[in-house]
């Protein structure tokens, strides 16, 4: 009787701790899908009906809880350097994961 107790604690210890374990993996995969901010300049030269400009992009994450939602900003500013004209927009959006 004393044996049959002695191993089902160690299951239990057993189990306990490859829940931790489980718990812990899932915790590291949850910060991989952890979205990072993001920017790039580029310069395009003139082309084939395509004046020359440069171009600034960014991505912001504002709120997320990984691997279910992210709100985020996302930007774009255009600048034409043959006559300086500025163009650009902002989005401001949210998604989730079903």
């Amino acid at each position: 009787m004393r044996t049959i107790f002695s191993l089902l604690v160690l299951a239990g210890a057993v189990w306990l701790g490859a829940d931790e374990a489980l718990q812990a993996q899932e915790k590291s995969a949850a910060s991989l899908l952890r979205v990072q901010p993001r920017g790039s300049l580029r310069y395009t030269s003139d082309g084939a009906g395509f004046d020359p400009y440069v171009h600034f992009e960014g991505f912001l994450p504002l709120d997320q809880q990984p691997g279910r939602n992210l709100t985020f900003l996302d930007g774009r500013l255009l600048l034409s350097t043959d006559n300086g004209t500025f163009s650009g927009n902002v989005v401001l959006a949210h998604r989730v994961m079903f």
